[in-house]
């Protein structure tokens, strides 16, 4: 899936985009929905631009937009498709089923703030989507766990027995080595200090566009003389104010 994902992401980074060099990308491996049923899925975070041979940072040409979104959906299908047919020859009903389905990726507007960014993600990165606050002990020896229905926008209950609420728990350990967070492009390991470097270097040398606006000066109410400088602005004591008003 991993591999899948940024071969889909390379593939939009073109000349046709108007972003032809490389691209970089955070990927965090999300395993569970709210109710902790197996729900895999990818979150990426992608910088709005790419590094080009010259080493140059080139931002996307629309601020906020990315790549379309169908049209991701309709590469990562097919992306996926190839590598799952590939790793599982003998599913083949399985594989018929996937296909016959649509296939969907989300993109999420732009996120202007770093902690909100890093609020986001952390959500995924150091544990199973589980608080302890979300469970209670039910009847019978049960345990009902409370969380908030994605389609419906309202809170729910799910009780089950122990054993089935670690089974679902469990449901999203991952294999020993199996890495949850991944770098790819000029985010990866081994480059990214110096890509980044020089992505901070090819900024701070774009010229900047200076657009002179000539503006209006102010007319004098009784010579109506265009050369009025404002000195300084003089504002009333609120008292005074709103005396004046009442009077």
């Amino acid at each position: 899936m991993f591999h899948s994902v940024w071969a889909t992401l390379q593939a939009f980074a073109n000349q046709r985009h108007h972003l032809e060099g490389q691209l970089g990308a955070l990927m965090v491996l999300h395993t569970w929905g709210r109710n902790l049923s197996q729900h895999t899925h990818i979150h990426c975070l992608i910088p709005g631009g790419v590094l080009t041979e010259g080493k140059t940072w080139l931002a996307t040409r629309k601020e906020g937009y990315l790549f379309p979104v169908k049209a991701l959906s309709v590469r990562f299908k097919r992306e996926m498709m190839q590598r799952v047919q590939q790793e599982i020859d003998t599913h083949e009903n399985l594989l018929i089923e996937a296909k016959s389905k649509a296939w969907v990726v989300y993109s999420k507007p732009v996120l202007h703030h770093a902690r909100a960014v890093v609020g986001y993600l952390s959500r995924y990165c150091n544990r199973i989507g589980l608080n302890p606050t979300q469970l209670n002990y039910g009847n019978n020896g049960s345990v009902e766990m409370t969380y908030k229905d994605h389609q419906s926008k309202t809170l729910k209950q799910m009780c089950c027995r122990p054993g089935e609420m670690l089974r679902r728990l469990l449901l999203h350990a991952l294999p020993k080595g199996l890495m949850r967070i991944r770098y790819y492009g000029f985010l990866a390991n081994a480059i990214r200090a110096r890509a980044i470097a020089d992505i901070r270097k090819s900024l701070s040398e774009q010229p900047h566009e200076v657009t002179e606006v000539q503006k209006e000066k102010p007319c004098c109410p009784n010579c109506k003389n265009r050369s009025m400088v404002l000195i300084r602005i003089a504002v009333r004591p609120r008292a005074i104010a709103e005396k004046e008003r009442l009077s």
